[in-house]
C-alpha cells in the first residue's frame, strides 16, 4: 500500500517591509544613544563651567574682613582657592588684580612688605603668564589631613603650620607637591595670617 506524501510547509521569507521597519528603528535608536551621550558630556561640561563661574565670582565679592577665617587651616583653605583661580583661563587683567588683592589680605605685615599692592599684582601677572606659556594650571588642592597643625610659641608670638597638596597639570604631566604654610596670630587682630610658604618636593606622573 502506497504511503501517502507528506507536504512539507516551507517557510515563508520575511517581507523586505518588515525588515526596513526593523532596521529604520534600529538606527534610531542608535541615533538617539549618541544624541544622549554627547548631550550628557556637554552637560557635565556645563555644570563644570558653571560651577568655576560660581567660585570666580565668590571669591571676587567676598569680604574676607567681615568673615575673615577663624583657624590656620581655614586661612590657608582660602588662599588655596585663590591660588587655583589665579591660572583659570579667560580671567581679564581687573580679575586677577581683585583676586591678587583679596588673597593679600591674608598675608601678615611682614610678607607684604618687601612690595607695594601693585608691585605684588604684577609680579603676580608675571607668574600667570609663565605657567600658561608651559600650559600649567592647578588643578586641585587638598589640606593634608595626615598631618594636624602644629602650634609653637616663639619669643611670645604664635605660630601655626599647615600642609596642602596640590596637583599641577602642566601639559601631559601631573605634578603632585606638598606646601607648608606657617602662619603667625596678628596681636591686634587675634587673626591667623600667612607669613611665608615652603615647598615639601612632591613627585610628576605622565600620563
Amino acid at each position: 500500500m502506497a504511503k501517502a506524501k507528506t507536504k512539507t510547509k516551507r517557510k515563508k521569507p520575511i517581507s523586505t517591509t518588515r525588515s526596513a521597519v526593523v532596521f529604520t528603528v534600529l538606527a534610531l535608536m542608535c541615533v538617539l544613544y549618541f544624541y544622549y551621550l554627547s548631550n550628557r558630556g556637554a552637560s557635565v561640561e556645563n555644570i563644570n563651567s558653571s560651577t568655576n563661574d560660581t567660585e570666580l565670582s565668590t571669591l571676587l565679592n567676598k569680604n574676607i574682613d567681615a568673615a575673615y577665617p577663624e583657624s590656620p587651616k581655614e586661612v590657608v583653605k582660602l588662599y588655596a582657592r585663590y591660588t587655583k583661580q589665579f591660572y583659570k583661563d579667560g580671567l581679564t587683567d581687573d580679575q586677577v588684580s581683585k583676586l591678587g588683592n583679596q588673597a593679600r589680605i591674608l598675608f601678615d605685615a611682614e610678607l607684604k612688605a618687601p612690595q607695594t599692592d601693585s608691585q605684588y599684582i604684577e609680579s603676580l601677572k608675571a607668574e600667570i603668564a609663565d605657567y600658561k606659556s608651559n600650559k600649567r594650571y592647578v588643578a586641585a588642592f587638598l589640606i593634608d589631613e595626615s598631618e594636624n597643625v602644629k602650634y609653637k610659641q616663639f619669643q611670645g608670638k604664635s605660630y601655626a603650620m599647615v600642609n596642602v597638596v596640590y596637583n599641577v597639570r602642566e601639559g601631559s604631566n601631573l605634578i603632585t607637591s606638598v606646601t607648608r604654610y606657617t602662619l603667625r596670630k596678628d596681636d591686634a587682630s587675634a587673626r591667623w595670617k600667612i607669613l611665608f610658604w615652603e615647598n615639601l618636593g612632591g613627585n610628576k606622573k605622565e600620563d
